[in-house]
């Protein structure tokens, strides 16, 4: 009986990433087989349908991480279409989306995508793909997240905070302000 646990990701990505990820993506896999115990299972896609071609109807998955090259206008709402495609409750814990482009996109295609995520509450990774040791870099980041958030790297899972979860809650600063209200009042 082996001792190496196994976890699944998926990655969808454009097709010009595909190469470069796929070498990242194995060399950071094999360092957390030998390191942590943990085997990385990885399907590519570049879309759903093509992943259902690779592993039938029901295709499982630990975490899931979607590429977006932001050069390309179509892609922001291809990402929208992947995250329809996902069941509601796995959106916000074992999912990222990665700006493929954080460099040499276009700003405007980047506030979409940021505003994409803050409204799923999805945490976002930028990353110049193109770039080799960006590549690595990256690879390595969303495995240790995706480990991480689907609790194989410490036994519990975690949700990954987004931005919006530090914004102050209107109710809760309410509720807060009245129970030190209260106490005032009883002292």
């Amino acid at each position: 009986m082996s001792d190496i646990e196994d976890f699944s990701l998926i990655v969808f990505t454009p097709r010009q990433f595909l190469d470069r990820l796929e070498l990242s993506f194995a060399a950071a896999s094999n360092k957390h087989a030998d390191t942590n115990r943990i085997q990385v299972s990885i399907k590519f896609a570049s879309t759903v349908e093509e992943l259902v071609q690779i592993g039938g109807s029901q295709v499982q998955a630990d975490y899931v991480a979607i590429f977006v090259d932001i050069k390309e206008g179509n892609n922001i709402l291809r990402c929208q279409q992947y995250l329809k495609s996902i069941p509601p409750m796995f959106v916000p814990t074992r999912l990222c989306i990665v700006n493929g482009s954080c460099r040499s996109g276009h700003l405007a295609a980047t506030k979409d995508l940021v505003s994409l995520c803050d409204q799923y509450r999805i945490p976002i990774i930028n990353s110049e793909i193109l770039d080799d040791s960006s590549c690595k870099h990256v690879a390595e980041q969303i495995i240790r997240i995706a480990l991480i958030a689907g609790g194989a790297a410490h036994g519990m899972p975690v949700v990954i905070p987004t931005p919006p979860d530090f914004e102050p809650n209107p109710i809760l600063l309410l509720l807060v302000y009245q129970c030190l209200e209260r106490r005032l009042k009883l002292s």
